[in-house]
């Protein structure tokens, strides 16, 4: 299977793939290639008040690469829609600190906590 870009894997959110799923694919191909293509593209706005962390988690992988790959952000990664207003800890009690102190920068500004579990490689 191809490498995935941001874009694609937003669609496939959008069209019903559990977001962990498609997000474990992208990392997955980026981890291998580090394609600056797969971050590039602003990817479709993911539909859900269940789901905008997707969007936000987007972004942060958007901003991660370019930093990864010594490029600028992709401008759609900094747009406002992109970045939360109240922090979202992914886990369980037991996971809150670590995840707030694991997670990357490109996602802890985005207010999005989720350890490592879901992020590039360095």
């Amino acid at each position: 299977m191809a490498y995935r870009t941001l874009a694609e894997i937003a669609l496939r959110i959008q069209g019903g793939t559990t977001p962990v799923i498609a997000i474990k694919e992208f990392v997955d191909g980026w981890n291998r290639h580090r394609d600056l293509a797969q971050v590039a593209v602003e990817p479709v706005w993911v539909q859900g008040d269940d789901r905008l962390w997707v969007n936000y988690w987007l972004a942060g992988a958007a901003e991660y690469g370019a930093f990864l790959t010594d490029q600028e952000t992709p401008l759609w990664a900094n747009q406002e829609c992109y970045f939360s207003r109240m922090p979202i800890v992914h886990g369980g009690p037991n996971m809150r600190r670590y995840a707030l102190v694991e997670t990357p920068f490109a996602w802890r500004r985005r207010l999005l906590f989720t350890g490592q579990a879901t992020m590039l490689a360095a």
